[in-house]
């Protein structure tokens, strides 16, 4: 049986390679998204979400109700990543740039 020292160094150890991967998806996230949606940013967590969950908003599409979900299509195309991705406002973009987008991720998806 370990010892709870021995449990809480494993907890911080993986605690600290969820972040340091949380925040390499941010970087290939922002990659892929900026070129569409200039102002996108990205945390590691937020008011009401764990540091497990990666927060994304946009200024100029923040609080749209027009057009595609930013979220929906982020869940569609990462899969098993989607329940660790929100928003902190509803970010709708027109068809054009969703669909720039979704195909955008899957050329990211398909070649990593």
């Amino acid at each position: 049986m370990k010892g709870l020292n021995d449990t809480v160094r494993e907890y911080v150890r993986l605690v600290e390679g969820a972040r340091k991967r949380g925040e390499e998806i941010i970087e290939v996230l922002t990659e892929v998204l900026k070129p569409f949606i200039p102002d996108v940013c990205f945390t590691l967590g937020w008011d009401d979400s764990g540091t497990d969950v990666i927060c994304l908003w946009s200024n100029t599409y923040m609080s749209r109700t027009e057009g595609v979900s930013l979220l929906d299509i982020l869940r569609e195309e990462l899969g098993e990543l989607a329940p660790y991705i929100d928003c902190l406002t509803s970010i709708c973009v027109p068809e054009e740039i969703a669909s720039k987008v979704r195909k955008a991720l899957q050329e990211v998806v398909t070649h990593s």
